[in-house]
């Protein structure tokens, strides 16, 4: 594998180390004859490689005009997305030298997505609003369970009641959303974990995978609650630029979607005959009973 990607982007590797990854791809530092680059090895079948392709084209557009995104790199044919001969494929970029970079200042993103929201960019990845998690709340009013997993099964029968009793606002948020016309910018989906900065105090959003054409609230979810300033994060919206409004069917319609979505195809997608497969179950649900436990004031009705 390292002969290909070496002859695929035309540089020796000096050596790998492995970062922190992702949820679909294997993730490494790999120091070249050309510096340093960051690396995503997905197994094609798992990283819908039609879209992500559409969103690497996007994602290096965007990196033409701002300085604080990691540029997708080409191969040597100008191809940013590069099939291998193990059932894998490639994406590469530039490194950037720093650390996660954690924030629940709402003020702070919007001000750095602004930029991206403003730029004219041809995006085919538009959000559907789906609804996640109809298998699962089958599983919770049958009492019988498509998972082997002892704790996920635990987990979901701890949260029964709070999973039954959003259910159906949930729902009704789905049917809401797909029928609103508000303007839709280039929107990244998962912000949260990750948020970088360097030496210099420098922030980088990276990992954009997920691109879609989407309401601002997409992104801002995590960073909004019931004490959250609306009117200032509006009037910061309107002083970059954009004429935003927030919209609390939207926010919640992501809150609630992030759940049931973990619920409705993570979980149920983790390999439980894997030697780690107890283990990335549990760290989820450690995650998801987090998020459960601040939902409830982060919801705005």
């Amino acid at each position: 594998m390292i002969k290909q990607i070496e002859s695929a982007y035309g540089f020796s590797i000096n050596s790998y180390i492995p970062a922190p990854r992702g949820w679909w791809a294997e993730t490494y530092v790999l120091d070249t004859s050309r510096g340093k680059y960051f690396i995503k090895i997905f197994v094609d079948e798992m990283c819908f490689e039609t879209e992500l392709s559409a969103s690497l084209d996007i994602h290096f557009e965007m990196a033409e005009h701002i300085e604080y995104i990691p540029k997708p790199i080409r191969t040597v044919d100008g191809i940013l997305l590069h099939t291998l001969d193990n059932n894998r494929v490639v994406a590469l970029y530039t490194h950037i030298n720093g650390t996660n970079f954690k924030t629940n200042d709402a003020r702070l993103i919007l001000s750095l997505m602004a930029n991206i929201y403003k730029l004219d960019i041809k995006c085919k990845n538009h959000c559907q609003f789906p609804l996640y998690g109809k298998k699962i709340m089958n599983d919770l009013l049958t009492d019988k369970y498509h998972t082997k997993s002892e704790i996920l099964i635990g987990h979901m029968k701890r949260n029964r009641d709070f999973f039954m009793k959003y259910w159906s606002i949930y729902e009704e948020l789905v049917y809401k959303v797909r029928n609103k016309q508000n303007k839709l910018y280039l929107t990244h989906g998962d912000l949260g974990v990750n948020l970088m900065i360097d030496n210099n105090r420098k922030i980088f959003i990276v990992d954009w995978d997920s691109i879609h054409l989407g309401p601002i609230e997409r992104d801002l979810r995590e960073y909004i609650d019931s004490s959250t300033d609306i009117g200032q994060l509006e009037a910061i919206a309107k002083n970059a630029g954009l004429y935003w409004e927030f919209d609390k069917d939207y926010h919640n319609y992501f809150l609630l979607n992030g759940l049931y979505d973990d619920l409705g195809n993570f979980f149920y997608e983790i390999d439980l005959e894997a030697a780690d497969g107890e283990i990335k179950i549990a760290e989820r649900t450690t995650g998801q009973q987090q998020y459960i436990n601040t939902i409830e004031d982060r919801l705005i009705f």
